[in-house]
């Protein structure tokens, strides 16, 4: 490994680099699907005409929108791995 493979390995620090920050965004995940699993046990929303199509329309925007937020989370410099 060259001088500047390891000068740029010891570089910036990311948030998600950090074990801990992992553990809480995944247990945040966790309790989010907790929610949801709730709100549906809780309502009959599914019997709604169409409830399924509008379901799946909303949330494969959602998805779309949620990856553009992760974009600007997760992203590296360019030359990261050079």
């Amino acid at each position: 490994m060259t001088e500047e493979n390891k000068a740029g390995l010891e570089g910036e620090a990311y948030w998600l680099d950090d074990p801990a920050n992992f553990d809480r965004m995944m247990y945040a995940l966790y309790a989010l699907c907790a929610v949801f699993l709730l709100l549906d046990l809780l309502m009959e929303h599914d019997r709604l005409f169409g409830f399924y199509a509008w379901f799946g329309l909303i949330a494969s925007i959602g998805f779309v929108l949620a990856a553009k937020v992760l974009r600007l989370l997760l992203m590296r410099p360019e030359d990261y791995y050079d």
